[in-house]
């Protein structure tokens, strides 16, 4: 299967870097470091009645052992909950362990269906690089770890090692494949694996296709894109670069999330989650005005303390093209500006989730909200209600129902960004909005397809042969022509990426077929590239089947569409089942219906690693005295 080349993709996005982004600087590491002296808040023991996540997709959060909004948290649109953290020393050995283990936190969490994990951290390059250059401080720091997740009754191990220097990619996949080992040789062959990373690969140390087969999920720090020390005021979780951006970043969660999915396969998508920040940045600035200058560093100001400055009457501001609010004051006789994520930009950005078909959103940090509802909100409304697949999408595309073919649209508007880049142009940058058409012959013969964009615009086109990057066929960035047999093609008009920034627009297709051989006789219609007598039922009106029910092809004339030979793909399936009842855990009947749980790519030992994810978004946690659920095969 095509994989781009991890360096050439590294330096295709990366490149030229824009100094102002910190390379080193950690909101999880300036966290930790600013609480390090203060004990773990209380928590009491809030337990359900065998709860489940309410969500389709993950939801991963980290909570701070130093956050005193535990009352607040809505478990329920949750699937994972991160205990944050234990501190591992260069040498393998722990340092403070910040009151884990906390039974409160476990068993509150397993109540309501949680996975728990507990999360191990290490920042700057220089002692990432002692611990896993060392074969007996891998091994001291595995087994300690391991014997923490035990003493806590978590489900699992999140690893947050950050800053690594250059040339730590295969010592790092060398930790994670040895952690992995070790949590099978101590019989936890189901135990979930997360590794935190970076926004941005600086040095290219995470192997995404290596380590997928011993990871359940990846957790991508999807902020810092503005930092403390940037020059310029703007987005902690920058979602796209625009135009009027572009002078001042090239970096956004658009470009992160492309880097990263061009790194697996695309199953493997499901293993990726973006992390929002709940917090933002406050900067001293030369004026009100929109890309002011900083005049000094930024202090980290908390979802909550954004909202506070709100009640006391600052004026909530909107930037549109990166869909994000701010707002611009006085205070002690400074002009400032705080930057930071609310509902309605959280609201794009799980869109870009959802469209990017990654496993699902996570949080820094739970608790950051304090008692205000509408983050929680929004992630119900995104997530508990996942709409159907729109049209124009790969998983009901547009569909090319007569020939010539002609269609006037915009990728500006439409609502499919799953395309980043193509196996048939691996290094052309086209992670900017698409529309999916879909195309079914029962005849050979001669497909033609040409775009024309206006000012401003670039779309390209590429011809596939299934609904993912791996299947191009051809692809130009005008007009297109390709010999085909019978059976279904998807054409997709994509936004190319010229510095940065998505050249989306409006456009006009034009699309022809010449017919070389015979197709369907007037009795006849064309069903998945095989002429039939009449079209199934279960096909007709059904856009995710392309069963279109129209007018056959003639024998000899140039064809309609209709429906190929392979079976019609589909979108992922909610993760939510039903629960098991209370007879079928106790007499161990099959009940828990978990379905279409990826396992761990060859590990055939570690497919347990998936065991727990099976109710909710990636699952639902029978801990201990509770049934497990089998991985389907």
């Amino acid at each position: 299967m095509w994989r781009m080349p991890p360096f050439a993709l590294a330096a295709l996005i990366f490149a030229p870097l824009v100094p102002d982004i910190a390379a080193s600087e950690s909101a999880h590491a300036v966290e930790l470091a600013a609480h390090r002296h203060e004990a773990p808040r209380a928590r009491r023991l809030r337990l359900a009645a065998l709860g489940r996540p309410e969500v389709d997709r993950v939801v991963y959060g980290y909570y701070p052992y130093w956050v005193s909004a535990w009352d607040s948290l809505q478990f329920e649109l949750l699937t994972h909950l991160a205990y944050f953290s234990i501190e591992v020393n260069p040498d393998g050995t722990l340092g403070d362990r910040h009151g884990w283990p906390d039974t409160a936190f476990v068993e509150t969490g397993h109540s309501h269906g949680l996975i728990v994990e507990v999360c191990f951290t290490l920042f700057g390059g220089a002692d990432v690089s002692a611990l896993i250059s060392s074969r007996d401080s891998r091994a001291r720091a595995i087994s300690a770890m391991i014997d923490e997740m035990e003493a806590g009754g978590a489900d699992g191990i999140d690893v947050d090692f950050e800053d690594l220097s250059s040339g730590s990619r295969d010592r790092y996949t060398t930790f994670v494949h040895e952690l992995r080992d070790a949590l099978i040789a101590r019989d936890h062959p189901d135990a979930t694996l997360s590794l935190a990373i970076p926004a941005v690969d600086w040095s290219d140390n995470f192997d995404l296709d290596a380590m997928s087969r011993d990871v359940n999920l990846f957790f991508i720090m999807g902020y810092g894109y503005h930092w403390s020390g940037s020059s310029r005021a703007g987005p902690v979780g920058q979602l796209r670069v625009t135009d009027a951006w572009a002078a001042f970043i090239n970096l956004s969660m658009q470009k992160s999330i492309a880097h990263y999915t061009a790194l697996v396969s695309p199953q493997d998508r499901s293993r990726i989650v973006y992390g929002v920040p709940y917090y933002g940045y406050e900067w001293p600035v030369e004026s009100v005005e929109l890309f002011a200058a900083t005049t000094g560093r930024g202090t980290s100001r908390t979802y909550a303390a954004a909202r506070r400055g709100l009640e006391s009457g600052r004026v909530r501001r909107f930037e549109a093209g990166s869909a994000n609010p701010w707002q611009a004051f006085s205070s002690s006789g400074d002009t400032r500006q705080l930057w930071y994520d609310d509902e309605e930009s959280l609201a794009a950005k799980y869109r870009m989730v959802l469209d990017q078909e990654i496993g699902g959103a996570g949080m820094w940090a739970l608790g950051y909200d304090e008692a205000y509802p509408e983050l929680w909100g929004q992630l119900r409304s995104t997530f508990a209600n996942i709409p159907e697949p729109r049209v124009g999408s790969r998983w009901r595309p547009k569909i090319i129902d007569e020939i010539p073919f002609v269609d006037s649209s915009s990728t500006s508007s439409t609502a499919s960004s799953y395309f980043n880049y193509y196996s048939c142009r691996p290094g052309v940058p086209e992670y900017g909005r698409e529309v999916v058409y879909g195309f079914t012959t029962c005849a050979s013969g001669r497909l033609t397809a040409s775009v024309t964009d206006a000012d401003g615009v670039d779309i390209d086109l590429h011809l596939l042969l299934g609904p993912d990057e791996d299947s191009c066929l051809v692809a130009d960035d005008r007009s297109l022509e390709e010999d085909v047999g019978p059976g279904r093609y998807y054409l997709v008009a994509d936004s190319y990426v010229a510095g940065n920034v998505p050249q989306e627009g409006e456009y006009r297709l034009d699309v022809d077929f010449e017919a070389a051989g015979p197709g369907c006789s007037t009795e006849q219609v064309c069903v998945r590239g095989r002429c039939r007598d009449h079209v199934p039922t279960s096909t007709i009106g059904d856009p995710l089947d392309w069963g279109t029910g129209k007018v056959p092809p003639v024998a000899g004339t140039r064809g309609r569409s209709s429906e190929e030979v392979s079976p019609a793909p589909r979108p992922p399936r909610d993760r939510t089942t039903d629960l098991p009842s209370e007879g079928d855990q106790a007499h161990g009947a099959e009940g828990c219906g978990c379905h279409e749980v990826p396992e761990v790519p060859g590990r055939a030992t570690a497919s347990g690693a998936f065991a727990a994810l099976c109710l909710g978004a990636l699952g639902w946690v029978a801990r201990r005295a509770r049934k497990r659920c089998s991985v389907p095969r």
